[in-house]
């Protein structure tokens, strides 16, 4: 007798699962995703609007600049002028109840008014800083170190400024001016330059420097003109320019009598700054309205109209919009336009 044959007996052969070319798809795309998408390269046009913007956006900055040079130059001039006067007056009436407002006029002068995007304007010795310049360096003394007395031995003095270490050797019984040349040379790499003031060495240390070392630094040395062992703090003891109005002095009729040739100084070269600012200023207006594609006054109001339009936050879209609509054009054509 015969059995009925079930149907699950009967499987297919081409129904058996067999590795398809589903997962090889799929491994493909997600290769596909792993990549990076190629950088589109700036047209021409755009590259060229790019270098123009860049153009007068700093011409912009440099009339910004020198616009404000001008007048911080013409206040700080004007200042100076009247402590002249004032200096002027004491020494040759023998006047030093004017003491206390000359100190003051001197203070006004010392810090510096007038700043661009946060920087002084001037530094310490009333120089005009340039647009991507650095101020004027600061002079220093180590206080108690002697680095350049002559000592019976030689000694290994380290110096630490910030993260950075220097190292000299300073040799044993020698002339200060080969003590002079070790130190100079040591110094050298940070920037820092040797100078000797009545036979003490005096440091004359870049701006940036200066106000990360915030008044001191640390050294050691071998028992003869530093203590050896641990790194101990020497305090840097500021010296003023002769420029720098913070070391001009008025408490008697000699120190005013010091002070006026230094003034007077500071005045002249002030007025040399304010004449060459306004040279300067004067070229750049020439530059302006001589250069093509140049504005009339009755063209000024209507460009000005213009720009506001194309500045409305939504203007550019719907524009684009309607472009797209009226051309038939799909979202991928247009951007294929753009780049």
């Amino acid at each position: 007798m015969l059995s009925r044959v079930s149907d699950s007996l009967l499987t297919p052969v081409g129904s058996q699962q067999r590795p398809g070319p589903a997962s090889t798809v799929a491994s493909k795309t997600d290769g596909d995703r792993r990549r990076p998408t190629p950088a589109t390269p700036l047209s021409r046009h755009r590259l060229r609007c790019y270098q123009q913007w860049e153009r007068v956006t700093r011409e912009h900055q440099q009339v910004v600049y020198a616009q404000i040079a001008e007048a911080t130059l013409s206040r700080v001039w004007r200042l100076a002028c009247q402590l002249q006067r004032l200096v002027e007056q004491g020494v040759a009436h023998q006047q030093l109840s004017l003491s206390p407002k000359m100190q003051a006029l001197a203070e006004r002068l010392a810090q510096i008014p007038g700043q661009y995007r946060g920087r002084p304007l001037l530094d310490v010795r009333m120089t005009l800083i340039p647009l991507n310049g650095e101020p004027a360096p600061r002079l220093c003394q180590l206080k108690s170190v002697p680095l350049l007395a002559t000592r019976p031995r030689d000694e290994l003095v380290e110096m630490k400024l910030g993260e950075q270490w220097l190292q000299m050797m300073l040799p044993a019984s020698v002339a200060t001016a080969e003590l002079e040349s070790v130190v100079r040379q040591a110094l050298a790499p940070e920037g820092i330059e040797l100078s000797v003031e009545q036979g003490v060495a005096q440091l004359s240390v870049p701006s940036t420097l200066w106000r990360s070392l915030q008044g001191q630094v640390a050294m050691r040395g071998q028992g003869q003109r530093l203590p050896a062992g641990e790194l101990r703090p020497i305090r840097l003891l500021e010296r003023f320019h002769w420029q720098d109005p913070r070391g001009w002095r008025f408490s008697s009729l000699d120190e005013m009598k010091q002070s006026l040739p230094k003034i007077q100084g500071v005045v002249a070269k002030l007025a040399r700054q304010l004449t060459m600012t306004q040279g300067v200023q004067a070229q750049m207006q020439q530059a302006l309205e001589s250069s093509d594609g140049g504005l009339a006054e009755h063209e000024v109001e209507s460009q000005l109209q213009r720009l506001q339009s194309l500045l409305n936050p939504r203007g550019f879209q719907q524009r684009i919009k309607s472009l797209m609509a009226q051309a038939n054009a799909s979202r991928n054509q247009t951007q294929s336009l753009l780049y």
